[in-house]
């Protein structure tokens, strides 16, 4: 993995990182703030909304490259149309993703359209997320999303997942993308070192 990451950057092979975040009842905060000795109670039940898959992908140069949202798990048919989508935007270009142990990202048919498309696959170590920055992304983009899902039930406005979650999409800047890829990458060069590889 580490020589892999090397190579892509030495080469100037358009690395990405491409992961899936579900947005669930449970991605929303459950306490917030309030004036002194006031308590505010919300109907949780407004909260209840459809479950979300959420796939993106993401880079240290342009921040946000792709992403798509689907009623279900993204499965390998959703996953091979996403790298389709990718191989569009940097028109047919080789180019490298960094993704988790994910099964969907294993499959044989995901390698198939990989290996058509010139994406190579870089698979990430196992048990180590600090190598991923597309997590912080992740993060990032769900911590936008419970403040617009509590905003919304304090108001009584109903809560609309698909439109939040874009909402929360474009909330996140450029450079706090980039910061996220960039931790990344500073974790797994510094794991590359300690380990001679670098």
């Amino acid at each position: 993995m580490f020589q892999s990451v090397k190579s892509a950057r030495l080469t100037d092979k358009k690395l990405v990182w491409v992961d899936e975040a579900v947005f669930t009842f449970n991605t929303f905060s459950t306490r917030a703030w309030s004036a002194r000795h006031d308590t505010i109670r919300v109907q949780d039940t407004d909260a209840r909304v459809q479950t979300m898959a959420f796939i993106a992908a993401i880079s240290e140069d342009c921040g946000l490259e792709a992403w798509a949202m689907h009623p279900n798990a993204i499965g390998t048919p959703a996953f091979a149309s996403f790298v389709e989508q990718l191989s569009g935007k940097f028109r047919g270009a080789e180019f490298a993703i960094f993704l988790d142990n994910l099964q969907v990202h294993k499959t044989q048919a995901v390698a198939e359209a990989c290996k058509e498309l010139r994406a190579q696959r870089i698979f990430n170590v196992p048990y180590s997320p600090d190598f991923n920055g597309i997590e912080d992304y992740f993060s990032l983009v769900k911590a936008e999303y419970k403040k617009l899902v509590l905003q919304r039930l304090l108001q009584g406005l109903r809560v609309e997942s698909q439109a939040l979650i874009r909402q929360s999409v474009e909330l996140v800047e450029k450079e706090k993308i980039q910061r996220c890829v960039g931790h990344g990458l500073k974790c797994i060069m510094a794991k590359a070192q300690e380990l001679n590889l670098a």
